[in-house]
């Protein structure tokens, strides 16, 4: 794979069509053994679509199309991805990393961030404690 995507989660698909972030399928293949993250992720590169998705429904991998600029991290989260590929009304949600090399984690999920503030709470009160 040429470009690298990292992963943001799993959503309800519901909710994120109606949002319009995730739509049209553009990759529909038998499921087999192993990711098939590669295959979309190729397909999503050629078509230049830096946000899509991977369901699986009735024994086929569905890719779908994404617009990043309405994704909204903030999504309705679903429990129902397995191995990152959603199941029956989830999708789980990639995006082409904006950063090569060492990447930055992008913070998806609520909890992610509520961890982040947490860890960086002890950090704050040093530097609110220092004296200039």
């Amino acid at each position: 794979m040429s470009a690298d995507y990292e992963p943001l989660g799993c959503y309800n698909l519901k909710k994120l069509k109606q949002q319009n972030v995730v739509s049209q399928i553009f990759k529909k293949f038998t499921a087999k053994p192993g990711s098939p993250l590669k295959d979309c992720a190729q397909k999503a590169e050629e078509i230049n679509t830096p946000l899509f998705g991977i369901q699986k429904k009735k024994g086929k991998i569905l890719c779908r199309a994404g617009d990043e600029a309405k994704w909204d991290p903030n999504a309705k989260i679903s429990n129902k991805c397995k191995n990152s590929i959603g199941i029956g009304n989830s999708v789980f949600v990639y995006r082409k990393s904006r950063i090569t090399g060492n990447k930055i984690p992008y913070l998806s999920h609520s909890v992610d961030r509520v961890r982040l503030r947490k860890s960086l709470r002890p950090l704050h009160s040093v530097i609110v404690g220092c004296v200039v």
